[in-house]
């Protein structure tokens, strides 16, 4: 019995969801990227009083600035970004053989 005997074509809507797919990692990789070096350029750069248009601006600045939580979540999804991992591994081996 061979399961796995199936023909793979690579149509329309095999590449409509291959770009879709390749669009979300981009995506959210530069999300990741763009979020995480604002984080910690602004505990270095040197803060400086500007005239914002707006004040919501000036609030976030001084909010990433100031901030004591979030320095500190980048530096930890690492390890449970791995830890994740390994639990996802567990689980299919248990799936496997069972």
């Amino acid at each position: 019995m061979n399961i796995g005997n199936k023909s793979h074509t690579i149509n329309k809507e095999n590449y409509k969801n291959i770009i879709i797919g390749i669009l979300l990692i981009l995506t959210s990789t530069f999300i990741f990227v763009f979020f995480s070096v604002w984080i910690i350029f602004a505990k270095v750069a040197p803060y400086k009083e500007n005239n914002y248009e707006s004040n919501f601006w000036k609030c976030l600045i001084e909010f990433l600035i100031n901030d004591k939580t979030y320095c500190l979540a980048i530096p930890l999804i690492l390890p449970i970004t791995i830890i994740l991992f390994y639990f996802r591994w567990i689980a299919f081996r248990y799936f496997k053989h069972s």
